[in-house]
């Protein structure tokens, strides 16, 4: 049972094509992304419009709206919540893109297919109008033919990075899919079915309109709505965490049903379930899983929070949020893996689901989204020590 649902009419349509999905999952599997009749089933859900601005052709869903379809979709198959997530990531990311720009990605309609990187792993070179853009990037995550793509780079000038405040400038450019090679690399433990390739591109130029940093607060955002204020990590965040909630909401799901029937070779007289130190395990676990579901809950209240006070997100608020996002995946890791344990042998053979949870949500969990990387700043902030920048 899902323990904390915000209701939309996209979540309806997911709840009805979810067993469509759960049992495409070992196809998905197989040729490592979704089927492509799923992926139109997701997109005519509204998946790839959940976040964009009516104004834009898109739905308009809060943040927790989103989170819970997000959710009900790992219950289903983890490829198919990590497909989402991305897109609604790329919903956030455009809104820092001028008004024109946006317009010019939606000009067919909010549906739009994106994949892609930020990392600034290409290099830039400052030409009139633009940029010259080569390199390579990993986790092209996105099981259908794009029409856009993402790059991040290092801004160059004269042969030397542009130098900042921060450290070198950095800009996240969008980049017809036409002009980006795909490489086959996707061959992973986990999160099989999202085709998340690696790619290139070289000598590619990109117009300075599409061509930003997505962590210059400087320059109004194109949707105009006070949420997409907020910093990026601040906002994907809970969407990551809404891919591990499900997947451990279905895994325990999986184990309950499980302990009714299964007995061990041993002890062939009593069911799983009857056993008192596995009913004590199954609601430690159960109860840890409510206590990351509500840490969720809390951390989307802090963002809508956060949004309506129109205040600058300082280095607290951000390494907090981080730092729950970073301890939502650890404990998500954690009660998967102890669930496979109590399970015995049952999840071992491949047409368990229950073992391609234990997967994904371990693959999920190494996505830097889903790091505990912030644990030390954040506790030197509340110990009252400023983090040191760059260059100080």
């Amino acid at each position: 049972m899902q323990l904390s649902v915000q209701a939309s009419p996209t979540l309806d349509v997911v709840r009805k094509i979810a067993p469509e999905i759960a049992a495409a999952a070992q196809q998905t599997e197989d040729q490592r992304a979704i089927p492509s009749a799923i992926v139109d089933r997701m997109r005519d859900a509204g998946i790839f419009r959940m976040l964009v601005p009516r104004d834009f052709g898109g739905d308009a869903l809060t943040e927790g709206q989103a989170c819970s379809v997000i959710e009900e979709l790992a219950a289903a198959d983890g490829a198919a919540a990590w497909t989402a997530m991305v897109a609604v990531g790329f919903n956030v990311a455009l809104s820092r893109f001028p008004v024109s720009t946006v317009k010019t990605i939606y000009a067919d309609g909010a549906d739009v297919p994106i994949r892609g990187a930020l990392a600034p792993l290409g290099q830039g070179t400052k030409q009139e109008g633009g940029y010259l853009v080569s390199g390579q990037w990993p986790f092209a995550s996105g099981p259908y033919k794009p029409k856009w793509m993402t790059v991040g780079f290092v801004v160059l000038e004269d042969g030397a990075p542009v130098m900042g405040p921060m450290g070198p400038e950095v800009r996240v450019g969008i980049v017809p899919a036409d002009k980006v090679e795909m490489l086959d690399t996707w061959y992973t433990v986990g999160m099989r079915g999202t085709d998340s390739t690696d790619y290139r591109v070289k000598e590619v130029f990109i117009p300075e309109d599409f061509a930003v940093n997505l962590f210059d607060f400087s320059r109004p955002q194109a949707y105009g709505d006070a949420l997409f204020n907020l910093p990026f990590p601040v906002l994907t965040g809970p969407h990551h965490s809404a891919v591990c909630l499900g997947l451990v909401r279905a895994t325990l799901e999986e184990l309950a049903t499980l302990a009714r029937t299964k007995r061990s070779a041993f002890n062939p007289m009593q069911t799983l379930g009857e056993n008192p130190v596995f009913q004590h395990r199954l609601g430690e676990l159960a109860v840890r899983h409510a206590a990351i579901q509500a840490l969720l809950d809390e951390q989307v209240r802090e963002i809508e929070r956060l949004a309506a006070s129109g205040a600058p997100t300082g280095p607290l608020d951000m390494t907090k949020l981080s730092s729950w996002t970073g301890y939502i995946h650890a404990q998500a890791v954690d009660i998967v893996n102890e669930a496979f344990s109590l399970a015995g042998s049952t999840p071992v053979y491949s047409k368990s689901a229950m073992q391609r949870r234990w997967r994904d949500v371990r693959v999920a969990a190494q996505h830097f989204g889903g790091s505990t990387a912030n644990y030390p700043v954040y506790g030197g902030l509340l110990a009252g020590q400023m983090p040191k920048m760059p260059g100080t």
